[in-house]
């Protein structure tokens, strides 16, 4: 069985083991087995379909080795995995406040929750959390990125110490589609290792276009030739700090006659990335360079209805457009 595993030094009473899934479609469930020997597993426990366990009854200042085996419906069971240790004594902790586990999100969401290590003589106990995420169908591990700490938790502090108040860790990420097993793990200052870990697991889903298109020229009306078409585009749904504008492409045609059945003429490619102060003002700063423009010459004179088509880098679709109506002279 490849299980990532890993155990986090624990209090007195229990120890946490936690692991990601095995990709096999007739997993039913896992053991933990684990002893005081290396590679010598003299109890057993039953965790079910979780993807971490609590032990219970072990001995301080006691070192334990742990390995987890999955089975399935028939009574077969693989080989132990990769064997870890862990030395108990002062508990690391940490909680993932939200999202919820076999909870579903959308484009970009908050992780948060708090750590700390209880055998901290000062401070938290935790400098560091790194977040991957597995793919539950199996595949290779991707890096998600570092989480904010430090934050306040009062409840935290109550229940442990006012030194831990400051344990709080909340950070905006992003998965790409799929179901996925989240670890964030939390490094100690008390060992100067990551020996701490928690899983959540989840169901991401495309995040949610919300693309917008304006013309600002020409106006309805009379037009000359050359004519300029200009004005800006945004997906909204870039959140604050993002890669903006969420627009790459805008596809410009006219409708002669709109009604009359005769075929659209190509207007052309817009040229992008145009500074728009007053958009980046209103809405966030993600949204500057928001600008189009396209210069359509030869065009014969005539009514037309102007439409320009926006593809959104979220949705990779057109689904946004804005017309005007024009008689070009």
């Amino acid at each position: 069985m490849g299980a990532l595993l890993l155990a986090a030094r624990a209090n007195a009473a229990t120890l946490m083991v936690a692991w990601n899934a095995n990709p096999e479609p007739d997993v039913t469930g896992y053991y933990v087995v684990y002893g005081t020997a290396p590679g010598i597993y003299t109890s057993r426990l039953d965790a079910g379909n979780q993807l971490q366990l609590q032990i219970p009854n072990l001995v301080d200042g006691q070192t334990y080795y742990f390995a987890v085996q999955a089975y399935n419906s028939f009574g077969e069971w693989s080989d132990a995995s990769a064997e870890v240790s862990a030395l108990v004594g002062p508990a690391p902790l940490m909680s993932i406040d939200t999202p919820a586990h076999g909870g579903t999100v959308r484009g970009d969401f908050a992780l948060a929750g708090w750590a700390i290590d209880r055998g901290a003589p000062v401070g938290t106990g935790v400098d560091a959390l790194h977040v991957w995420a597995f793919p539950v169908a199996g595949g290779a591990a991707q890096w998600i990125g570092t989480l904010p700490y430090g934050g306040g938790r009062g409840d935290v502090g109550a229940a442990f110490g006012s030194q831990f108040t400051p344990s709080a860790f909340n950070g905006v990420v992003r998965l790409t589609p799929g179901t996925w097993d989240v670890v964030i793990y939390a490094r100690s200052t008390v060992t100067g290792t990551f020996n701490n870990a928690r899983v959540v697991r989840l169901t991401s889903l495309p995040p949610q276009s919300n693309p917008f298109i304006v013309i600002d020229t020409p106006r309805a009306g009379g037009v000359d030739k050359p004519l300029l078409i200009a004005g800006w585009a945004t997906d909204f749904a870039v959140p604050p700090g993002g890669p903006g504008p969420g627009i790459d492409t805008i596809h410009v045609w006219g409708y002669p006659d709109p009604g009359s059945g005769r075929p659209p003429v190509w207007f052309g490619v817009a040229t992008m990335r145009g500074s728009r102060g007053d958009v980046a003002a209103a809405f966030g700063s993600q949204f500057l360079e928001c600008g189009y423009t396209v210069v359509v010459d030869g065009v014969a004179p005539g009514f037309y209805r102007i439409v320009a088509y926006a593809r959104s880098t979220i949705s990779g679709t057109f689904s946004s457009a804005a017309s005007v109506d024009v008689t070009v002279r």
